[in-house]
């Protein structure tokens, strides 16, 4: 068998820094090409409802279990609705940079939503349908959601954390105090009934938005105690 010349060698033992020499090119020379104004909905959505070849195209095929057969949507289908909710959405008072809280399952209605709060400006916080409502309140809150998208069966998790999920600048509202004690009342025992409600900018939460009970109870006991020393030097 003839031998391999010694000039292959050579070539294959000086591809390896070429490539590094070739990928330190790249990278020194790789920028973002970030515009000074960015909209996620135009870009997905509105740069092709707004022409009228395009606006026909399909954009989205919906098919499940409960339905008979796929739906088909063109964008101009989804830019319609996605007008309509933004406009609903206005009327409820959203405006740009507010967060909206969107718990849907994967659908065309889904879609909708998304598109309709990008394309306004604000925010969408996605909660996925497993959260319990230890992490479902934990997320509303840090976010400072004004307005949750839900449906038939999100919105009841939803509307039981509500309550919890009050505005901490409305402290010492007694309205709102009494709503919320008359909120619990009927789905407490008597035993369970909160004597006092406090508000508190967050609760204390581990990694997986579960709520720290023990440190919670050792904040109320603090809390307390801060009280009771405030009432004896008065």
């Amino acid at each position: 068998m003839p031998s391999m010349p010694s000039h292959a060698h050579d070539n294959r033992a000086a591809a390896p820094g070429l490539h590094a020499h070739l990928y330190d090119a790249v990278y020194g020379a790789f920028r973002w090409q970030v515009p000074a104004r960015f909209n996620m909905a135009q870009v997905c959505l509105r740069r092709w409802a707004d022409g009228p070849d395009q606006a026909q195209a399909l954009a989205v095929i919906e098919d499940g279990p409960t339905l008979t057969r796929p739906r088909r949507h063109s964008y101009g289908d989804l830019a319609a609705e996605a007008n309509r909710l933004s406009n609903a959405l206005r009327l409820l008072g959203v405006q740009r940079g507010d967060r909206v809280a969107i718990q849907l399952p994967q659908r065309f209605e889904t879609a909708v939503a998304y598109m309709a709060v990008l394309q306004m400006g604000a925010v969408a916080v996605p909660l996925s349908q497993l959260f319990g409502p230890e992490a479902l309140e934990y997320r509303l809150q840090d976010s400072a959601a004004v307005v949750a998208l839900v449906d038939e069966a999100t919105g009841p998790g939803v509307q039981a954390v509500r309550a919890r999920c009050a505005d901490p600048a409305a402290e010492f509202d007694p309205a709102l105090v009494a709503e919320l004690q008359q909120h619990v009342r009927g789905r407490l025992a008597p035993y369970e009934y909160p004597k006092e409600i406090e508000f508190i900018d967050a609760l204390p939460m581990t990694t997986t938005g579960k709520v720290q009970r023990r440190v919670l109870r050792l904040q109320e006991e603090a809390r307390a105690r801060e009280r009771a020393s405030a009432a004896a030097s008065a």
